[in-house]
This record gives structure tokens, C-alpha cells and sequence, in this order.
């Protein structure tokens, strides 16, 4: 199988979990914890060890260091 037939599989698969009210109420709603939730699996059967941040989480966190660096933080 190709590589993209297989994210066109996990496309569909992410689809329909986010379509999920089972799986709505568990998350309440919270679209990007059940997409964390979804790699989160597939990383665990491949072994990976990744972090996966938002961009916007990984923009705050890159504003917080910048801001230490330069003794701005409060």
C-alpha cells in the first residue's frame, strides 16, 4: 500500500471520530484532544516519541523562553 492511501485511511478514520457522539461527549467536545488522542495511537504503535504541539501551543511556548531570555517574564 502506498504511503498516501494509507493518510487518505487515516484521514477518513480521524472523520469519522471527530463525527463520533460517543466519542464527543468523552472529549467534551474538544476537537484537538481527540486529534492528539488519534496520533497519540498511531505513535504508540510505531514506536515514536514525538511531541505534538498546536502551532499556537508552540508559539506561546517560544514567546515564554524569548521572554526569559531577556529577563521580560513576570
Amino acid at each position: 500500500m502506498e504511503f498516501s492511501e494509507l493518510m487518505k485511511l487515516n484521514a477518513s478514520m480521524v472523520k469519522r471520530w471527530l463525527k463520533d457522539k460517543t466519542l464527543d461527549d468523552y472529549y467534551c467536545g474538544n476537537k484537538e484532544a481527540l486529534k492528539r488522542e488519534f496520533i497519540s495511537c498511531i505513535q504508540q504503535e510505531i514506536g515514536s516519541n514525538f511531541i505534538i504541539l498546536t502551532r499556537e501551543e508552540l508559539i506561546e511556548k517560544m514567546e515564554k523562553f524569548h521572554a526569559s531570555m531577556e529577563g521580560t517574564d513576570w
